[in-house]
């Protein structure tokens, strides 16, 4: 990796400029933008939009989620399924034999002081 770009995924140009990237990488941030399955579908087809033709692109999302907890605060997050995210990848133009989604269940852990 040479850097880090940000952008907001809300705007159909998220990086403000036009730009291909042959990796993408997104660890639980597009997820947590919104409670809403369609807005996390408009910014996947945004991130989708710089991606290199052939490109990879790595995601990470919560599955089955509504929300997440970093000490008291309280983030967002689609809820998708496997199937959900699945086939929005489809729909976005992924193609089928390159997607691969593999679930990992976390173990929530007990802290006391």
């Amino acid at each position: 990796m040479s850097k880090s770009i940000r952008c907001d995924l809300g705007r159909t140009n998220p990086l403000g400029m036009r730009a291909y990237y042959p990796l993408i990488t997104s660890f639980l941030c597009v997820d947590s933008i919104s409670t809403s399955k369609k807005i996390w579908h408009t910014c996947m087809r945004n991130l989708f939009d710089v991606a290199a033709p052939e490109g990879t692109l790595i995601l990470t999302s919560l599955g089955d989620s509504g929300s997440y907890h970093v000490g008291a605060k309280c983030f967002p997050s689609a809820n998708l399924d496997r199937d959900e995210l699945y086939h929005s990848l489809l729909s976005l133009g992924f193609k089928k034999e390159s997607i691969f989604v593999s679930i990992a269940p976390l173990e929530e852990e007990e802290h006391t002081s």
